[in-house]
């Protein structure tokens, strides 16, 4: 429907109160100038000029408390539970790609979901659907930054992504995969002296609980003047129950570094 609102000489319908009246049907009846054209839908009315500044007024501050009450503060929205934030969301529908991504999408959300838009980094637009080229607002949602990279590492996209990181430190294509510290690229002539002297720590410590706190890495770095990272390690096979004079790689290193 189309409303179109003129005036009329002020005093002609003078000394009523607006304020009485609560619909454009009240305002019709009290203006009597209604006219209602069924073809073409469109409802005329004529106000006296009180009348129609009130109305004026009215309807612009209708229309600002309402854009007041439906924009919701970004960094009050980012405080409800996920699964609120993410209620909109509809995977059934299909990924909608328009060569965006997650920071030119953020726009969109802020508008599909009548928020503002966050400043920095510490909100990010998400993707449920983990395609971050996907612009479908249905598929999109304001989540934290811990929030954004549990959902990615979730999808299949990041299982394959967190494969290659564990095979790159400590898988088969790590030039060190298989080897002891002590035979590793980069150990150091202190580090191998550090191994060296595990035996004599295994001996003095075996009686140690390293599970308690206190003695870790730090202690027997402080204790034996060993770097952290042999520190650390001897703790983890101390632990897992290895004994030095044991192991026959050991052995051979020893020898070999005495002979050296």
């Amino acid at each position: 429907m189309r409303l179109v609102v003129t005036q009329v000489p002020q005093g002609k319908h003078g000394g009523s109160n607006p304020s009485r009246y609560t619909s454009y049907a009240g305002i019709a009846q009290l203006a009597g100038g209604t006219e209602l054209k069924i073809q073409t839908v469109l409802v005329r009315i004529q106000l006296p000029a009180p009348y129609f500044k009130w109305l004026i007024q009215s309807y612009i501050n209708t229309c600002i408390n309402h854009l007041e009450k439906i924009v919701k503060d970004i960094y009050e929205y980012i405080e409800l539970d996920i699964i609120e934030r993410k209620k909109h969301v509809n995977l059934e529908e299909e990924c909608v790609e328009r060569g965006s991504n997650s920071t030119q999408c953020r726009g969109l959300l802020a508008y599909y979901l009548d928020t503002t838009v966050p400043n920095g980094n510490r909100i990010h637009c998400c993707h449920a659907c983990h395609n971050d080229k996907c612009g479908n607002p249905k598929h999109l949602y304001w989540g934290t930054i811990s929030e954004n990279c549990k959902d990615r590492f979730q999808s299949e996209k990041g299982k394959i992504y967190r494969k290659e990181i564990s095979d790159r430190i400590k898988g088969k294509n790590n030039p060190s995969f298989d080897m002891r510290p002590w035979e590793t690229p980069k150990s150091t002539n202190k580090t191998k002296n550090d191994w060296a002297r595990a035996n004599d720590i295994y001996n003095n410590e075996k009686m140690t609980d390293f599970k308690k706190h206190g003695f870790g890495r730090k202690y027997l770095m402080k204790k034996y003047g060993i770097n952290e990272g042999p520190a650390r390690k001897m703790v983890v096979r101390f632990l897992d129950g290895w004994i030095p004079s044991e192991d026959k790689v050991w052995v051979e290193f020893v020898k070999n570094w005495a002979d050296g």
